[in-house]
C-alpha cells in the first residue's frame, strides 16, 4: 500500500504542476504568440527584400544583354549604310517625307478639332451676327435722337435769333461736348 500511496501523491504533486504549468503557459501565450509574429514578420520582410533584389538584379542583366544587342545590331546596321551610302540618302529622305505627312495629317486633324470646329464657329457667328443688330439698332436710335434734337435746335436758334434779348444766353459746344454723350441729348 505504501507504494500504491506514493504513486498517488505523486500523480496530486504531477497534476498540480500540470494544472500550474498550464495556467502560467496561457498566461505567456499572448506574447509567444506576439514575438511568433514578430518573427514571421521580419522573415518575410527579409525574403520579399532578397526576392526584389534578386529580381532586379536579374531585370539589370536582362537590360544590359537588350542593350548590347541593339547596339551591336546598330553598328552592324552603320557598316552596312557605310557601304552602300547612296542607300542610307535615299531612306533618310523617305522617312523626311513620312515624317512630314504625318505631321501635315496630325496639325490638320488637330485644328479641325480644336481651332476649325463647325460648331463653335456657327456659334460664334451667331453671336456676332446678336451683336450687330444690337450695335445697329443702338446706332439708329443715336442716330433718330441726334436727328430730332437738331431739329429742335434749329426752331430754337430760329427762336433765339428773333428775339434779341436772348442773344447772350446762346450755348456754344466746347471741345469737351460730344454729340454722342447722353449730357448732349438731354441739353437740346
Amino acid at each position: 500500500m505504501s507504494s500504491e500511496r506514493k504513486l498517488r501523491s505523486a500523480l496530486e504533486t504531477v497534476c498540480v504542476e500540470h494544472f500550474i504549468f498550464s495556467r502560467e503557459a496561457a498566461t505567456l501565450n499572448t506574447q509567444e504568440v506576439r514575438a511568433i509574429a514578430r518573427i514571421q514578420s521580419q522573415w518575410r520582410s527579409y525574403s520579399i527584400r532578397q526576392q526584389f533584389k534578386r529580381l532586379k538584379i536579374a531585370s539589370l542583366r536582362i537590360q544590359t544583354c537588350f542593350r548590347g544587342f541593339c547596339g551591336r545590331k546598330r553598328a552592324h546596321s552603320f557598316s552596312l549604310e557605310a557601304s552602300s551610302q547612296l542607300a542610307y540618302v535615299e531612306r533618310l529622305k523617305h522617312f523626311h517625307r513620312a515624317a512630314t505627312e504625318i505631321q501635315k495629317c496630325w496639325r490638320g486633324s488637330s485644328s479641325r478639332r480644336r481651332i476649325h470646329d463647325f460648331f463653335s464657329r456657327k456659334f460664334y457667328l451667331q453671336s456676332v451676327f446678336v451683336l450687330d443688330q444690337d450695335f445697329r439698332q443702338r446706332m439708329y436710335n443715336r442716330y433718330d435722337n441726334i436727328m430730332g434734337c437738331q431739329l429742335r435746335r434749329e426752331t430754337s436758334s430760329r427762336m433765339v435769333d428773333s428775339s434779341v434779348h436772348l442773344a447772350s444766353t446762346e450755348v456754344c459746344l466746347g471741345v469737351y461736348d460730344s454729340p454722342f454723350s447722353p449730357a448732349f441729348d438731354n441739353r437740346y
